[in-house]
């Protein structure tokens, strides 16, 4: 009886050192997680380059916020991260980024996705093509991207020498605007392109009072640049 007590022991104390190896080889290993706020870092970073006009460093770091987030956030940052690829004249990259949202966007989303694919036709001096996608867009658009749209069709339509239909478009959409900074920028894009596509004859009044005192400017930024 002895013997056979020492026995169960010895399985008992066997049984246990084995659950202990078990327990040894499937320890979780350490979290590969970001650390709390580290999306905020990053965030708060991609912001400072967009202030800084470092348009290929914000294009970067919203591309690795979109890595760390999936569903319509990852989208979010997707674009973010194409628009500023945009801006630093890596078309490639925007591209890329925007393919990338391909299944995943909502509607308001896919809207968005269009009015950037029509902004990169325009920086590859594709007019004709842009419009087409600005018109072939879904209605009615999200605040966004009514906003955007509204300023590729206006540059769209100085490069396609409409000057009035470009001027309506961008005085149209100066009305959407409720930032002193946003409509300077539109007022910029105004004179931009009278000065980039001059025109090449007197333009005729539209009989829009707005319309017709930038048209009466056209001049001026001709002699004066």
């Amino acid at each position: 009886m002895q013997f056979t007590a020492a026995l169960r022991r010895a399985a008992t104390a066997g049984l246990l050192l084995t659950l202990l190896g078990f327990a040894a080889c499937t320890t979780v290993a350490p979290s590969t997680r970001p650390a709390p706020g580290g999306n905020a870092n990053l965030e708060a970073r991609a912001k400072s380059a967009v202030e800084a006009r470092n348009y290929g460093a914000a294009a970067e770091l919203y591309a690795q916020l979109a890595a760390g987030v999936t569903g319509t956030a990852r989208v979010d940052y997707l674009l973010e991260a194409a628009r500023y690829a945009a801006e630093a004249g890596d078309t490639a990259t925007a591209r890329r980024r925007l393919n990338d949202t391909r299944n995943l966007a909502s509607p308001a989303q896919q809207q968005r996705v269009s009015v950037l694919l029509a902004r990169l036709e325009l920086n590859e001096h594709r007019p004709q093509a842009a419009l087409g996608l600005l018109d072939a867009l879904s209605q009615p658009l999200g605040d966004a991207a009514r906003i955007d749209a509204a300023a590729i069709r206006g540059q769209v339509l100085f490069q396609l020498g409409r000057p009035v239909d470009a001027v309506r478009a961008l005085t149209e959409r100066e009305l959407w605007l409720n930032d002193a900074a946003a409509i300077l920028a539109n007022q910029r894009m105004l004179w931009d392109g009278f000065r980039q596509n001059p025109a090449t004859a007197p333009l005729a009044p539209s009989g829009d009072k707005v319309v017709d005192g930038w048209l009466a400017l056209a001049p001026l930024v001709a002699t004066s640049g």
